[in-house]
């Protein structure tokens, strides 16, 4: 049988509290985590430092023995073979992972580029009362002590991401992160929680995260 102290509860409550009137303090500044970065920080503030078993180090992320599938669009609407192929692709990478790239989607290049380039740039701009469906993360001081984003599965039907060359997902797959490795003009595509409800389980939506990273914006 463990026995607390009364002391022991005050402790946590008053760190508890300790940390809201840091938030608030934080979300009142309206500059957001950018804010901090641009100011010039070098470590992390304690509000945005996880617990060690929430680290990345936390489950195994070191010489996955698995390949994050990527798909080849090319070809699905001109051959009847090629396109059965890439549908049983598509289904098996839903079925198992939840989570897969598409390459040769027909997407100009150019079109990718400038929506990473606006994004970036929207970012970048002086605080206004502006907003943008994209996520933008500052480089980190300490990106051992944190996460860009937590773990967490999408609750809508599917999500397509075009993510730049920094890179940073990753998905859990059999009790292993996997990284998703950033392919210039590829696509990612992730099964939602709605999608895995009315396929009855058939198509699998999983966790992912975001790693914190030094070596500079990533969007």
């Amino acid at each position: 049988m463990v026995v607390s102290s009364t002391d022991d509860y005050q402790s946590t409550d008053q760190k508890s509290h300790d940390k809201m009137i840091e938030l608030k303090t934080f979300d009142d500044t309206k500059a957001g985590v950018k804010g901090l970065v641009d100011a010039g920080i070098t470590k992390v503030p304690q509000i945005f430092i996880l617990p060690p078993k929430n680290r990345r180090e936390s489950l195994d992320t070191c010489e996955s023995q698995f390949s994050f599938p990527v798909i080849d669009l090319e070809g699905i609407n001109e051959d009847p073979i090629k396109h059965k192929e890439i549908v049983d692709k598509v289904r098996d990478a839903s079925e198992t992972w939840g989570f897969f790239q598409v390459v040769n989607h027909g997407i100009p290049s150019s079109v990718l580029e400038e929506m990473l380039q606006g994004t970036k740039e929207f970012f970048e701009q002086d605080i206004k009362g502006l907003g943008v469906a994209g996520h933008y993360y500052p480089s980190c001081p300490q990106p051992e002590l944190t996460m860009g984003t937590s773990k967490h599965s999408d609750g809508d039907f599917i999500t397509v991401v075009l993510q730049d060359y920094v890179g940073g997902l990753q998905v859990l797959h059999q009790n292993q992160w996997v990284d998703v490795p950033p392919s210039p003009g590829a696509l990612v595509v992730n099964i939602g929680d709605l999608l895995q409800l009315i396929s009855n389980d058939k198509y699998i939506s999983v966790e992912h995260r975001v790693l914190a990273n030094k070596v500079g914006p990533r969007i």
